[in-house]
């Protein structure tokens, strides 16, 4: 059986390489290649700024099988693990789209670069009642972030609840991450606060980077955000699934105290294996994790760890496990827990 997976270290992968551009390639190889697979893979890793020898040991490379399953391989003893279905085609034509999005990218960057000197937040016209559609500018990092907000009606500081989106809503089209909020059924639309829900955008391979640098500009826009709305700092909550979930994780980790709540559903935080790992970040926080022992696409290993970790040193931690739902549980924990009335409740600790 054949394997596909895309890489960005071609000259690496160069045996292997099925379909190229100039920034990235499809590889493909079988069984066979499995050791030499594993020396690449290992070689690709070395000089990775964001990982240490603790976090490289939980880090894997991730391919799809001409099965229709996804594979991991680990860092540290080459071992293989067979993971979910995952649609070959569905890899295809990522790899078809990747280049285009890697150039336009690039094309943002510099757009930014010669035309913002401060960061800011750009206003679209759009067709959805409430939730309008914009762009926040990070100049710093040269990003565009596009988002959707829900401004209270009330005219003094009110509470900002964020939502996180899974995978599958990465990009920039400023839909698919607003699609799944509202297919979550949140209904914090109900209540009397701002909503914020943000789209991260598309990256190929190990996303942790990606994700920190993310969370960290998710800041700078909510700090933002006051051009536009009256935003209670001392009443800000982050909820998230999957992916989303990884970003509840590290938007703690990343801002410690700025947060007053943090739901973190099917997460993932690989980063309690480095050895600056700093547990004491948590200290402030309030969090409630939620995640499905039979979930085959997002291990509950790292949220069962955190969850252990926080609870030992005494921090406000709970945890909900559920024996069934793999990775559809968060929908039904956000429509059968009592998570709003818990999320409001929740007070800042000085």
């Amino acid at each position: 059986m054949k394997y596909y997976t895309i890489v960005l270290n071609q000259d690496i992968f160069a045996k292997y390489i099925e379909k190229s551009s100039d920034k990235i390639a499809l590889i493909s190889f079988c069984e066979n290649d499995f050791e030499e697979i594993y020396q690449c893979f290992k070689q690709s890793c070395q000089g990775m700024n964001d990982f240490d020898d603790g976090m490289l040991n939980v880090v894997f490379f991730e391919f799809i099988g001409e099965d229709n399953y996804s594979y991991k391989m680990n860092y540290s003893n080459g071992e293989i693990k067979k993971g979910f279905k995952w649609p070959l085609k569905k890899l295809i034509n990522q790899y078809k789209s990747s280049e285009k999005i890697i150039v336009e990218e690039e094309k943002i960057k510099n757009q930014i670069a010669q035309n913002y000197n401060e960061n800011k937040i750009i206003k679209h016209k759009s067709l959805i009642p409430n939730y309008g559609k914009y762009n926040f500018i990070d100049r710093d990092s040269l990003e565009s972030i596009a988002f959707r907000f829900k401004k209270s009606s009330k005219k003094e500081k009110m509470p900002l609840v964020i939502y996180f989106h899974g995978a599958g809503a990465l990009g920039n089209d400023n839909v698919k991450q607003f699609l799944e909020y509202m297919g979550m059924g949140m209904g914090v639309s109900k209540r009397k606060c701002n909503v914020l829900v943000p789209q991260c955008k598309n990256g190929v391979g190990e996303n942790i980077a990606l994700i920190r640098k993310y969370c960290n500009s998710i800041k700078k826009l909510i700090e933002k955000l006051t051009d536009i709305a009256e935003i209670d700092f001392d009443r800000i909550y982050i909820v998230g699934a999957s992916y989303g979930g990884a970003c509840v994780w590290y938007s703690m980790y990343e801002c410690p105290g700025f947060y007053t709540a943090a739901i973190a559903l099917m997460g993932y935080f690989p980063t309690y294996n480095a050895h600056d790992f700093d547990v004491k970040k948590f200290e402030k926080e309030n969090i409630w994790i939620g995640h499905a022992i039979n979930d085959k696409a997002v291990s509950i290993k790292d949220d069962e760890t955190m969850y252990h970790l926080l609870k030992n040193e005494g921090y406000n931690v709970k945890m909900s496990t559920y024996k069934r739902y793999g990775h559809k549980m968060s929908g039904i924990f956000l429509r059968k827990e009592k998570w709003k009335k818990w999320l409001f409740e929740q007070k800042k600790q000085s």
